[in-house]
């Protein structure tokens, strides 16, 4: 979970208002929350492929693509209910975020390495100094 990401708190919200809805179309959603139609696509998308969001096509009385219903299943729920709280738990300091713990090790490991590394670029300079 990368914190520092732009559409962090858009897939927050963006979640929450579909636990809420349950039932809803891209343009609620885009009207709902005021975001562009990009974001809330590419939120649809990732939840339609493992099968946390089901669709429907409704009828058009115009010219141009249907317009789909999208449902939340019982799974695509659980799912964005689980990440919510974790999300929200994080923010409020109860749980670290693991892609930081990773970053702060590799830091460590890091750390440890450049006093080595340290040792030997003086000898390699010396060698082409000659």
């Amino acid at each position: 979970m990368n914190l520092e990401h732009p559409n962090f708190g858009q897939t927050y919200r963006l979640s929450h208002l579909a636990i809420r809805l349950r039932t809803f179309t891209a343009r609620e959603l885009v009207a709902l929350t005021g975001m562009v139609e990009d974001t809330v696509y590419g939120f649809l998308a990732k939840l339609t492929k493992p099968g946390y969001l089901q669709w429907e096509e409704l009828p058009r009385s115009t010219r141009g693509r249907p317009v789909k219903r999208y449902t939340l299943t019982e799974v695509g729920l659980d799912f964005l209910l689980r990440r919510n709280s974790h999300i929200a738990s994080v923010l409020r300091g109860e749980e670290s975020v693991p892609s930081l713990e990773a970053a702060a090790a590799r830091a460590a490991i890091t750390a440890l390495q450049q006093p080595a590394q340290a040792e030997v670029t003086p000898n390699y300079n010396a060698a082409f100094a000659e």
